[in-house]
C-alpha cells in the first residue's frame, strides 16, 4: 500500500536549500578573504568561514537525524495503515478474505472486459453445518471451518477464495464457459466432500455449491443474486452443484409471479375470514392418523393451494414463499383458524397443526395461537404442534421459549420427520415432546434391505421414553407390514386416507366408533 510521501520530499528540499544556502556564503566569505587585501577583512572572512563551517555541520547532522527518524515514522505508519487494511479484509478464522476483499474484487472484475469475461462467481455453504455446532460444540465447528477453508484454497489455485461469515464461502474463479464452471463447481464439491477429523472426531461432510459466469452480468447486485440462488437450486437438489441458467431465471419470475398472488390471495382469504367466510383458495384439508386397530385417532391438518392464475402450487413452494416474503405469520394463523374451527365441530379429535420455525421465533406465538383456540371452542390439548427435526435441531435454542409457552398452555408437541437426519432423543426429552412421527424414508430403506430391525430399534428407542411413535407415508400392504412389525403405535398414509374437505373427515369419522382415553399415549391391541 502507498504512503503520501509529501511531507519527506519538503523536508529534504528544506535540507538541500539550506546546505546551499551554506555553501553559498562560504564561496563569498572565502572569495572576500582571497581578493582582499585588509587584513581586517581577511580575518573577519575567516571568522565567517569557520562559523558557517561549524553551523553547515551542526545544521546538516540535525536535519539527516531529523530525516533518518521521520522515514522511520513514515515506514511505521505505512506499515500500521497496511494491516489495517489487510486486517479489514480478512476472516480472522479462515485468513482467507472476507465479504469486504469480495465485494471490492468483485467490483473490479465487472469494470474490467477482459477479467469479466474470463470468470464465474462461485457460492457454497455445507450441508447441516448447525448440527456440528449443537452436538460436538462451537470449538469443533471452528475446526472443520478451518480444514474446509484449507481444501478450498488446494482445489482452487489462483482463485479469489473468502468466507462470507458462517459455514459460507464464495470465490471468484478463471473459467471461460459453462462447461469449465460445471467442471469446476463439481472439482469443489468432491473436493470438500466426505470426512474430516477434528479434535478425533469423525465428522462427514455435504456440500451445496451454485455459480454464476460474469460474461453475462454488468452489475453486482444480480451476480451476487444468481450465485446465491444456484447455490438454494443445489441445496433443494440434495446438494452437490448447481450452475445458473435461463430455466432458472424462468424459476425466479414464476416464483415472483406466485408471491405476488399469494399476496393478493392472502389479503382476500383474511378478509372473507373475518366475515366467517371459508377461504376458497387457500384451502384446509385433513389427513386422518389410524391406529392399529383401524380406528380414526387424530387428523393432520393441510394446506392446499389451487386458482386459476396459479394452477397447483405445492404446499413446500406455498411455505417457503410465504417465508421469504414474510407471511408466514399471516399464513399460519390462517390454517390454524381454519383447522381450530373445523376440527372444533368433530368432539375430542385431536388436531395436528404444521408450524415453520420462523412462526414459533415470535414471542407472541403461543398467546396468539391460545387465542385462536379459543375463538374456535377447542381446548389446546387437542392440539398438536408439529415441527420437523431438522427445524428443532438447527433452531432448537431460538424456539425454546416459545415450544415451553405452548406446553404450558395445554399444547402437546410433536417432531415430524424423525429419523431423516440425526435422530437425537435428547432435542426430544428437551422439549417436552409427545408425539413422534417417523420419516418415509425408513420405512422404503426397511423394505429395499429386508431388515426392520433399524426401524424397530428406533420405534423402541422412542417408546422407551414414553412417546407415541407414528409412521407416516404409508402408501401399500408392504409398508404397513413393516410399520406393524416395528411396533409402531399410530399409522398414517394414502393406504388408509388422503387428505380430504372437513365434511369427508366427519363423515369417516362418524362410521366408526373410535376409542375413548388419551390417544397420544395409546394402549394399543398388538
Amino acid at each position: 500500500m502507498k504512503i503520501d510521501q509529501s511531507h519527506e520530499r519538503r523536508l529534504l528540499s528544506l535540507l538541500v536549500g539550506a546546505s546551499a544556502a551554506m555553501i553559498a556564503l562560504t564561496t563569498i566569505a572565502l572569495t572576500l578573504s582571497i581578493s582582499g587585501d585588509d587584513r581586517h577583512v581577511i580575518e573577519g572572512s575567516k571568522l565567517i568561514i569557520l562559523l558557517l563551517g561549524v553551523s553547515s555541520a551542526a545544521t546538516l547532522l540535525v536535519m539527516s537525524t531529523l530525516h533518518a527518524h521521520l522515514r522511520k515514522l513514515y515506514a511505521s505508519l505505512s506499515e500500521s495503515r497496511s494491516k489495517a487494511w489487510h486486517d479489514a479484509r480478512t476472516d480472522p478464522l479462515t485468513g482467507l478474505g472476507n465479504r469486504k476483499l469480495l465485494l471490492e474484487e468483485l467490483r473490479a472484475y465487472l469494470a474490467d472486459e477482459v477479467k469479466r469475461r474470463a470468470h464465474a462467481l462461485f457460492f457454497l455453504d455445507l450441508d447441516h453445518f448447525k448440527r456440528v455446532n449443537d452436538t460436538l460444540g462451537h470449538h469443533v465447528g471452528d475446526g472443520l471451518i478451518q480444514a474446509v477453508a484449507k481444501r478450498l484454497t488446494n482445489c482452487a489455485p489462483g482463485a479469489v477464495v473468502t468466507r462470507l461469515g458462517g459455514d459460507e464461502f464464495a470465490l471468484l474463479i478463471p473459467t471461460t464457459n459453462t462447461a469449465q464452471t460445471s467442471r469446476m463447481g463439481n472439482h469443489i464439491v468432491r473436493a470438500l466432500s466426505g470426512k474430516y477429523m477434528i479434535d478425533e472426531a469423525p465428522i462427514v461432510v455435504g456440500v451445496s455449491v451454485g455459480a454464476s459466469h460474469l460474461r453475462d452480468v454488468f452489475d453486482l447486485s444480480t451476480v451476487m443474486r444468481q450465485a446465491d440462488i444456484s447455490m438454494y437450486e443445489a441445496k433443494r437438489r440434495g446438494g452437490g452443484f448447481a450452475q445458473f441458467d435461463d430455466r432458472m431465471s424462468q424459476l425466479i419470475e414464476n416464483r415472483g409471479n406466485i408471491e405476488r398472488r399469494l399476496i393478493e390471495v392472502m389479503e382476500s382469504e383474511t378478509e372473507q375470514q373475518r366475515f366467517g367466510a371459508e377461504p376458497e383458495i387457500l384451502t384446509t384439508k385433513f389427513q386422518a392418523i389410524f391406529d392399529r386397530n383401524y380406528n380414526i385417532v387424530a387428523a393432520e391438518a393441510l394446506l392446499r393451494w389451487h386458482d386459476m392464475e396459479t394452477g397447483e402450487v405445492s404446499p413446500q413452494d406455498i411455505v417457503s414463499i410465504a417465508e421469504e416474503a414474510h407471511l408466514i405469520g399471516d399464513l399460519g394463523r390462517l390454517l390454524a383458524r381454519t383447522a381450530m374451527q373445523g376440527v372444533a365441530q368433530i368432539p375430542d379429535l385431536p388436531l395436528c397443526l404444521n408450524v415453520s420455525p420462523i412462526e414459533l421465533m415470535d414471542p407472541a406465538y403461543a398467546a396468539r395461537l391460545e387465542a385462536i383456540a379459543i375463538e374456535a371452542g377447542i381446548e389446546p390439548r387437542r392440539v398438536q404442534i408439529e415441527i420437523s427435526e431438522r427445524s428443532l435441531i438447527e433452531h432448537g435454542d431460538a424456539v425454546a421459549k416459545t415450544l415451553a409457552l405452548l406446553r404450558q398452555t395445554g399444547f402437546q408437541l410433536s417432531v415430524d420427520d424423525f429419523g431423516a437426519s440425526v435422530a437425537s432423543i435428547t432435542h426430544l426429552s428437551r422439549h417436552d415432546v409427545s408425539v413422534v412421527k417417523l420419516d418415509h424414508s425408513l420405512v422404503e430403506n426397511a423394505g429395499a434391505s429386508g431388515n426392520v430391525e433399524v426401524l424397530k430399534a428406533l420405534a423402541d428407542l422412542v417408546k422407551s421414553h414414553g412417546l407415541t411413535v407414528v409412521c407416516e407415508g404409508i402408501a401399500t400392504p408392504e409398508d404397513e407390514s413393516l410399520a406393524l412389525a416395528a411396533g409402531c403405535d399410530l399409522l398414517q398414509g394414502f393406504k388408509y386416507a388422503q387428505p380430504v374437505p372437513l365434511s369427508c373427515l366427519i363423515a369417516m369419522v362418524e362410521r366408526q366408533k373410535r376409542p375413548a382415553g388419551d390417544i397420544f399415549r395409546p394402549r394399543l391391541i398388538a
